[in-house]
């Protein structure tokens, strides 16, 4: 008795399937395996990836050399207000709001562009520039060609954040 019940079990097919789903569409029912393969599948692009990375670099320049203004005009109000080119304590809240200006600018021009992930892309890209600057620049603020050196490096701050941001989305997140 014990051999028929074990018989019985092997011979019958256990396998789970996935109740059957009506589709929005015209009150017809889908196949659980193709709706299950439509949902994971990532869209291809219908626009040219390149034209995002380039939106990316153009905004990062932009953005660079609108930090770089606000810097030397803040530097130059200073001078004007104190009679020294130090803004002395209020000079850190200059500084942050001159960072904020310039992560909602760049969020701005990538929306404008297509970038689907435009805020985190900004806010990393300044970031990047900032920490960069601190780094590298600080003690050659003065100088003539920051004006060059900032933007190169910020258009290529944001390439860097619009392929992290792009690349390391979660799928349900990617620009499609």
């Amino acid at each position: 008795m014990a051999d028929d019940e074990r018989h019985d079990l092997d011979s019958r097919d256990t396998r789970l399937e996935l109740p059957r789903l009506r589709s929005p569409f015209r009150g017809r029912t889908a196949e659980p395996a193709e709706s299950a393969q439509r949902d994971t599948e990532i869209a291809p692009s219908r626009h040219v990836t390149t034209r995002r990375p380039l939106a990316a670099v153009v905004t990062g320049a932009v953005v660079g050399l609108v930090m770089v203004g606000l810097s030397a005009g803040s530097l130059h109000v200073c001078t004007d207000l104190r009679g020294t080119p130090s803004c002395g304590k209020p000079g850190v809240l200059v500084l942050l709001a001159i960072t904020a200006v310039a992560i909602l600018l760049g969020s701005a021009l990538l929306r404008l562009s297509g970038v689907a992930a435009h805020g985190s892309t900004s806010f990393l890209g300044v970031g990047l520039l900032v920490v960069l600057i601190l780094l590298a620049l600080l003690p050659m603020l003065d100088e003539w060609w920051v004006v060059i050196a900032v933007p190169a490096l910020s258009a290529a701050t944001f390439a860097a954040a619009w392929w992290l941001t792009t690349t390391y989305a979660d799928p349900q997140q990617r620009p499609r």
